[in-house]
């Protein structure tokens, strides 16, 4: 199991994202007038940033990519992971609280969300540039940890206003309700794993194991209920 994992974790992970996002881009007509469509990117968007990060694997795994380490070697790109925060911390973040803002209809809430959302913008510009060694030594925790309450506070604050009013008679039928859900428990199952990250390494083979076992269950739970909703799900004629 464990040489399994190792050897095929990139095509199962990356394997599934792509899946669903062939899924919605074959669903996207169906949602085009709906907010959904922005979720449909965000898919893409999702597979873009994950085949960026897993560059420095094809070149060592596979000896047809070697061309990638020799391309990139030396380079800022190769060097720093300030692109990685930018797209994938900040930016999932930031999509996130946007497109729940976005459909979320209690002012208060909006409010709250855009408040947030302003917070951790300012948060971002104002810790990244004064630490510089982010950019070579590793993700922020800081951005990261911020982000990920960024997330919880907009999926919670969809799924408490769904549990408040009208749309809790048809809640299983909006995609929205799924993307929410589904969000709020994969941040609350993979956060606590991103604690021990400082102690991730490679010597430490029953680590290595269970936190890939634990990240691909959920990220396979995460994006088989994303097909789910985008192929059973209409689309409804208030976009909340």
């Amino acid at each position: 199991m464990r040489e399994f994992l190792a050897e095929y974790d990139f095509v199962l992970n990356i394997g599934i994202e792509l899946l669903a996002a062939l899924v919605g881009l074959l669903m996207y007509n169906k949602f085009k007038s709906t907010k959904v469509k922005y979720f449909i990117w965000f898919l893409w968007y999702v597979v873009f940033i994950d085949l960026i990060g897993w560059m420095p694997y094809f070149s060592y795994k596979y000896e047809s990519f070697n061309w990638i380490n020799d391309y990139t070697k030396g380079t800022l790109f190769y060097r720093s992971y300030f692109w990685y925060t930018l797209l994938w911390s900040i930016g999932s973040a930031l999509f996130v609280s946007l497109y729940f803002r976005s459909i979320i209809e209690d002012e208060y809430f909006k409010k709250v969300i855009k408040l947030s959302t302003y917070l951790f913008i300012i948060l971002c510009v104002i810790y990244l540039p004064v630490n510089y060694s982010v950019y070579y030594n590793g993700e922020s925790y800081l951005i990261k940890f911020s982000g990920v309450l960024l997330t919880v506070l907009s999926t919670s604050l969809y799924l408490a206003e769904v549990l408040m009013s009208h749309k809790i008679i048809n809640f299983y039928k909006s995609v929205h309700f799924y993307v929410a859900s589904v969000f709020f428990i994969f941040f609350l199952i993979k956060t606590p794993i991103t604690l021990y990250e400082s102690y991730y390494t490679l010597e430490d083979g029953d680590y290595v194991f269970l936190r890939d076992v634990i990240i691909l269950l959920c990220n396979m739970f995460m994006y088989i209920t994303f097909i789910f909703s985008l192929v059973f799900c209409k689309p409804q004629k208030v976009d909340t």
